[in-house]
């Protein structure tokens, strides 16, 4: 499979919040009070945003340090580089929980991932093949780890698992993932975002070197990409 690849590290979307310090970010499951982000079933994450701030917080990249042009390790001061601010949410220690059934809750997104990062079955060749994989978990076709609500991540929900200072995979030290497929160019992820710039394609991920998001055929062809479901979140 062709596709484009364009290094994005590291995004997460700013959700501009017009409204008080109480309101629903995501009609009738998750809100966010004075006390912080309350998720559905009851939990609650304190953010930058619960101090009187209306804007969704960006986390960190995880890069610590600076590099030039020609790659070489340098001084992170004057630098302007984002190994010299780090700016953003730290990460929760842990950063997941391994729930010891097939599962892993990303603790900075609450998300839960399959621990598994390559489902038995789960190399397919087309966009509609990964979707009706995930919709075979939910009917109990296909292994569900006792949930029934799983789904294909977003573009920007599978990059948040990007750790920007590691690569072979690029995620962050002490992660509990098995079987993450990162060992080529074409070590490629679906997403469910379409990509605008051409409506026949898809966002994909490559776990290839530090990570990079680009776009794959959504009909596919000789080459297999690779799924990694999620539930929960906004």
């Amino acid at each position: 499979m062709k596709t484009k690849t364009m290094s994005l590290c590291c995004f997460m979307t700013l959700l501009t919040v017009m409204a008080g310090p109480d309101f629903l970010v995501s009609a009738g499951s998750t809100r966010l009070t004075g006390e912080g982000i309350v998720f559905p079933d009851g939990t609650t994450q304190t953010t930058a945003a619960t101090t009187g701030l209306n804007y969704a917080p960006v986390p960190k990249t995880g890069q610590n340090a600076c590099y030039n042009s020609l790659g070489a390790l340098i001084d992170c001061p004057g630098t302007g580089l984002d190994g010299e601010y780090q700016m953003g949410i730290g990460w929760p220690n842990p950063r997941f929980t391994d729930h010891g059934n097939g599962t892993v809750t990303d603790n900075l997104t609450h998300l839960m991932w399959a621990k598994n990062g390559n489902l038995p079955g789960g190399e397919v060749n087309t966009l509609q093949d990964a979707i009706n994989y995930v919709n075979n978990m939910n009917a109990g076709v296909n292994q569900n780890f006792g949930h029934t609500d799983w789904r294909l991540p977003n573009m920007r929900q599978i990059f948040s698992l990007i750790d920007c200072s590691k690569y072979g995979p690029p995620l962050p030290s002490g992660h509990p993932f098995e079987n993450i497929v990162h060992g080529a160019s074409t070590s490629l992820y679906w997403t469910s975002t379409s990509y605008t710039g051409n409506l026949t394609h898809t966002w994909c991920l490559s776990m290839y070197g530090g990570g990079s998001l680009g776009y794959c055929n959504k009909a596919g062809d000789s080459q297999v990409l690779y799924l990694w479901p999620v539930r929960g979140g906004q």
